[in-house]
This record gives C-alpha cells, structure tokens and sequence, in this order.
C-alpha cells in the first residue's frame, strides 16, 4: 500500500506504510509484555515524583515568594554549605524584580530553535524531552493503528479518544487557571497516577483474559494524558 503525497508544483513523492502498519500490527502480540515494562516505569516516575518539590521558577511566575524561597531553602540544604536564607531572600527578590523589568521591557530577544541546543545541558534537556514526545506518539499511533481489534465501532472508538483528549486539556486548562495551590508538580504527579491506574486496570484485564471492550477506555486515557 503506498499514498501518493503530491502538488501541481512538487513531483508525486510515494511514501511505503507497508512496513511501519506491519509492524506496530505484529507488536499487539507482545502488546502485554510492553504495557507491563512501562508500568514499571511509570510506577517508578510516581514514586519519585512524590518527593520532589514544586518548581521555583513556576513559584516564581506566579508570585508565591515565599514559597519559592522555602523551596530554595529545602533544595540548597542537600549541599555541603547550604546557603542562608537571607541570600536565598535577596536572590528571589532579584529574580522577581528582574521578572517585573521584563514584562515592561520594549525590546525583547528572538530566539530560534537553535538556541535549544546552544549549550550542553540545554541540548540534553531538550534530547530528554523530544525522546518522551516520540515514545507518547508511537503508543497513541500504535493504539490508532490496532483499533480494529477493539470491540465496538471503529467510529465510536475515534471519537472516545478525541473527546477524551479534548476533555482532559480543557480540565488541566479550568484546573490551572482556578486552583492556585494546583502546581505543575501535582498536575504531572496526578497524571502520571491516572496513567499508571490505568495501565494496571489494561495489564490486570489481558492477565485474566477479561473482555477487551474494557480496555477502550482506559487505553485511550492513559495515551491521551501523556
């Protein structure tokens, strides 16, 4: 099977699908193996996230200064001379002021996508973050490329996966927005909880060969909310 991707000012360019449909197809026999070794993973993320602290800069951003300085003070104790908390005080009050001369700034750098790669750590980080976006579209297209093997319409089960992507980014979007206590830490670490919840509900059901009409639903929130 080839498509033909063309314009009246571009020669026709064939594109093989063969081989990557095979493929994500004759993945659904290991499909059990996988989704537990991702649980795992998930589960570890969880467990790691719980201890971590809310981002400064985002405390920050929002104007919760002290907040962030208890943070930063939490953080600087695990070195071997901790800072004090009247440089820490002085450093987010700079921070905020620096803020505040920003907005009102006239002119403003224009950066590129270069500029993600300028330095080593900024590369890494940047690596570290397109990986985690390809591994989320290969689970999302491997589940659109198997939703002929779930039970019901193949129609109802597209629109399930829309309207739940849909709903779930309108609901983080009021839940950012109105709850101020509700930070990036306890969006990430309660979509990475639902993500796993769901991830055991799937492997709990292929283990006891359970019907696969309830694994729809979940499949498509624990992809959706990555």
């Amino acid at each position: 099977m080839k498509y033909n991707i063309g314009s009246s000012n571009r020669a026709q360019r064939d594109v093989p699908l063969d081989g990557v449909c095979n493929r994500v197809k004759d993945s659904h026999s290991n499909v059990l193996g996988v989704i537990k070794e991702f649980f795992f993973w998930q589960y570890f993320i969880l467990i790691f996230c719980s201890v971590i602290h809310e981002s400064p800069h985002y405390l920050l951003q929002k104007g919760r200064l002290k907040e962030a300085i208890d943070v930063l003070t939490a953080i600087t104790s695990w070195n071997n001379e901790p800072i004090s908390s009247r440089e820490i005080a002085e450093l987010v009050a700079w921070e905020a002021s620096k803020k505040n001369t920003a907005k009102t700034a006239i002119t403003i750098k224009q950066n590129t996508y270069l500029d993600l790669y300028r330095t080593r750590t900024l590369a890494v980080h940047t690596i570290v973050t397109s990986f985690g976006f390809v591994a989320a579209n290969c689970v999302t297209y491997s589940l659109v490329f198997n939703l002929s093997i779930i039970e019901g319409s193949l129609y109802v089960n597209t629109a399930l996966s829309g309207a739940l992507r849909y709903a779930i980014g309108i609901a983080i979007a009021v839940i950012d927005y109105t709850c101020v206590c509700a930070g990036r830490k306890i969006i990430h670490v309660g979509s990475v909880a639902v993500i796993v919840a769901c991830l055991g509900g799937i492997v709990s059901l292929l283990h006891y060969g359970l019907s696969p009409l309830f694994l729809a639903p979940t499949s498509f929130l624990a992809v959706d909310l990555q």
